[in-house]
């Protein structure tokens, strides 16, 4: 009886990170629900035809289709490049690595931060603050970020809402501030 040497087999390499079959789906998903929204939308307007000529809702009825039959596609994209990364996962494409999330969460979640911000701070005041807080954090100009964030946002301010007069969202602080600065 002889002993053969134990040879170990080796996984197939399987790369670090999110599928790229994943971003795929994810992007198929919000298309399909966009065009859900379209659509709700075009039949609460009316889809018909009149003796004038279409409804409001006609044509963007037919756009929140497409978008719909587009998610679909791509949804079904998405599912066959799972299937192939199932059977080869030594070929499987990566979308985003492990290690770039944390710089992609460090510009994502601010973003969001400063959407949620603006319904209560306005566009001026958030905007100030998120351009002083990536001045701050990513750029690392501590004491001119503030300042700066001011500057370019009054600056905004003087452009649309003074020469051009184009109100924009100014929120229920910036007016209490307008406010109290005009009486």
């Amino acid at each position: 009886m002889t002993v053969q040497p134990s040879v170990q087999t080796a996984a197939p390499h399987r790369p670090a990170g999110f599928a790229l079959w994943t971003a795929e789906l994810g992007v198929a998903l919000v298309f399909i629900v966009a065009g859900a929204l379209v659509i709700n939308g075009s039949l609460e307007q009316g889809v018909g035809w009149t003796p004038t000529g279409p409804e409001s809702g006609y044509f963007p009825l037919r756009i929140g289709w497409l978008l719909v039959a587009v998610g679909v596609i791509q949804s079904g994209v998405a599912v066959a490049m799972a299937l192939r990364d199932r059977r080869h996962p030594a070929q499987r494409e990566i979308y985003l690595r492990r290690d770039r999330l944390k710089p992609l969460l460090q510009v994502f979640l601010p973003m969001v931060a400063y959407v949620g911000a603006v319904p209560w701070l306005g566009l001026y005041i958030t905007s100030a603050l998120f351009i002083a807080g990536f001045m701050w954090w990513h750029g690392g100009y501590r004491w001119r970020a503030l300042p700066t964030g001011i500057a370019v946002c009054a600056a905004f301010y003087l452009l649309l809402e003074v020469w051009f007069q184009v109100d924009l969202y100014k929120g229920p602080v910036l007016d209490w501030l307008l406010d109290i600065l005009r009486s």
